[in-house]
């Protein structure tokens, strides 16, 4: 008898222990992979992107000036933009307006509006500078492209731009 009810513990205790793993791995599993694919989408192990562009407005019609970066998001990836900036020097009298940068996907051109604030006058050409450096977050998909645009009031072809963009890639499914 006393073998009997020690038997039937051991086995009542193995069955515990059987029912607990079975109700907790699938749990402990998710979790585990769950951990796996937010580390592979860190910003901190991901490639960081950065593309820029510079002009001057006598390399275009008057009143507009514009770039594409020669950045093309990856047919495996999604681009995360987190910075965008834009820097103008423009002669006395005129100023930009309407900057923006333009994401294409699929055909499809989005504009995004960039500010541009009176940074004052550079100290080496005596120009008008105008600038930002704009934090956001931003998703484009694969196959996408960036264009900078800004319109001018200079008819004298004196204004340069530098835009830029920066981010980091995911992979995406």
């Amino acid at each position: 008898m006393q073998f009997a009810k020690r038997l039937l513990m051991g086995a009542g205790a193995v069955v515990v222990v059987v029912v607990v793993l079975m109700l907790a791995a699938p749990k402990t599993v998710r979790a585990v992979v769950a951990t796996l694919i937010r580390d592979a989408d860190n910003p901190g192990r991901a490639t960081l992107v950065y593309a820029a562009c510079n002009l001057r407005s006598s390399d275009h019609e008057a009143g507009d000036l514009g770039c594409s970066p020669d950045y093309t998001v990856p047919a495996t990836d999604r681009l995360v933009v987190q910075q965008a900036e834009v820097r103008c020097q423009t002669p006395s009298g005129n100023s930009t307006a309407d900057t923006y940068f333009t994401v294409t996907t699929n055909g499809v051109a989005v504009p995004h509006d960039l500010t541009l604030f009176n940074q004052g006058t550079d100290v080496f050409t005596g120009a008008p500078d105008y600038g930002t450096n704009q934090a956001l977050t931003y998703y484009a998909d694969p196959g996408s492209t960036l264009r900078f645009d800004t319109i001018l009031t200079d008819s004298t072809g004196n204004t340069a731009c530098v835009f830029g963009f920066s981010g980091y890639l995911i992979s995406y499914p």
